[in-house]
């Protein structure tokens, strides 16, 4: 039997140290034994390749965002702030606040607290192509974190924008 060379197993137990680390999805009896129950709405981020940010900006504020918490909020038994994003949503002149990534294309806009606090909750969508032809998959992420640690994350496909607070909910009640 060959051996794994120290070289290579060693970074392999780091990484997978850290992930364990940084990472632990929580179940229902941790959740009911976490005692501060106050979250932040941290970042919303947005993928569309080719897009600018009046679009992004527009789709940012147009999106059901406090459907989601409330989603979320309702199964975990906890309470989400999401006032800052309230009021950079109400102002247009916020969208220059948007911030962009991009190589050849611009395709990710975000928005993002200017606050770090403990409990945060972060929200994802993306149109992406599908391999190279012209269709469009839709996709979602939310994420839940303590003191930067992943304590949950739901996500899905949606055919529409419409369809994620009912496809996050039916995510939830799984769990």
């Amino acid at each position: 039997m060959k051996r794994v060379p120290r070289f290579i197993l060693s970074p392999l137990v780091l990484s997978t140290a850290f992930l364990f680390s940084s990472c632990t999805i929580w179940n229902e009896q941790q959740w009911e034994r976490f005692n501060n129950r106050s979250f932040h709405f941290q970042k919303f981020t947005y993928y569309l390749k080719g897009g600018d940010r009046r679009t992004a900006f527009e789709f940012i504020r147009d999106f059901p965002v406090d459907d989601a918490l409330r989603v979320v909020a309702e199964k975990h038994s906890i309470e989400i702030d999401s006032a800052e994003f309230r009021a950079f949503t109400e102002n247009p002149d916020n969208e220059r606040r948007i911030a962009v990534f991009g190589v050849i294309l611009t395709e990710r806009f975000s928005w993002e607290s200017p606050v770090s606090h403990a409990n945060t909750i972060e929200f994802e969508y993306a149109n992406e192509f599908v391999g190279e032809s012209t269709d469009t998959q839709r996709r979602y992420s939310l994420v839940i974190k303590t003191d930067g640690k992943v304590r949950a994350v739901y996500g899905d496909t949606v055919e529409r924008r419409e369809d994620t607070v009912e496809s996050l909910y039916r995510r939830v009640q799984r769990r």
